[in-house]
C-alpha cells in the first residue's frame, strides 16, 4: 500500500510469480492508457509468437498507425531531449517506455531484477530494463506498434520536475556505471 507505481507493480510480479511459478512472461499495461480495445488481444497475442531470444514486449506510439498528435511543441521538445539524454551511448533500448503494454520473459535476471525496490518511479522501466542488462550483455526487445486513441497532453505539476531530474540523471548514471564498469 502506497509504495507508488513502480514498486506496486514489482509487488504484483513478485506475487504472480509466487503463485504461478511456472508462468513463462509476466507483463502489465498501463492504466491510463489510450489504446483502442481490440489491441489488448493482439498485444497478448504476441507472447506466443515471440521469438524464443525475444526477452520483453514493448507496444509502441511512435511506430503507431496513426500520426496525429495534440501535445503542445514544448512538450514534444522536451521529450525529446530527454529521450535523447537517456538513450546517449546505450544501446538495445526500446523508443518508447510510456505506452500501454509490457511484458518480460521469466529468467532468472528478471528474478534478480525484481529483487530489491526500485528508486525511481517516474522511470522505473529504464531502471528495470538496466538491471536485466546488468545481469545479459544483451536485452533483446520486440516493439510492437500500437494504434492509439488521442496522445493529448499529459499534466505534469511544477512541483514534480526537480523529481523528474533527479530520476533522469540517476537513471543516466545506472547505465555510465553498467557500460563502464558492468555492474550496478
Amino acid at each position: 500500500e502506497n509504495v507508488g507505481k513502480a514498486n506496486a507493480i514489482r509487488e504484483g510480479f513478485l506475487r504472480i510469480l509466487e503463485i504461478y511459478p511456472n508462468i513463462s512472461w509476466v507483463g502489465f499495461v498501463d492504466a491510463d492508457g489510450s489504446f483502442l480495445a481490440e489491441e489488448i488481444a493482439s498485444t497478448i497475442s504476441l507472447i506466443a509468437e515471440a521469438p524464443t531470444d525475444c526477452d520483453a514486449i514493448f507496444t509502441n506510439r511512435r511506430v503507431s498507425f496513426e500520426k496525429k498528435t495534440n501535445e503542445r511543441i514544448l512538450r514534444i521538445i522536451a521529450k525529446k531531449i530527454v529521450f535523447t539524454f537517456l538513450v546517449l551511448g546505450w544501446r538495445q533500448h526500446p523508443n518508447d517506455t510510456q505506452s500501454g503494454f509490457k511484458f518480460f520473459r521469466i529468467t532468472e535476471a528478471l528474478t534478480i531484477a525484481l529483487a530489491t525496490k526500485f528508486k525511481t518511479s517516474w522511470f522505473f522501466e529504464w531502471e528495470l530494463l538496466i538491471r536485466l542488462r546488468s545481469k545479459n550483455s544483451f536485452l533483446n526487445i520486440l516493439e510492437v506498434p500500437i494504434r492509439v486513441l488521442h496522445q493529448g497532453d499529459g499534466h505534469i505539476q511544477l512541483k514534480k520536475y526537480p523529481q523528474i531530474l533527479s530520476e533522469i540523471l540517476f537513471i543516466k548514471l545506472q547505465q555510465i556505471r553498467l557500460v563502464f564498469f558492468r555492474r550496478i
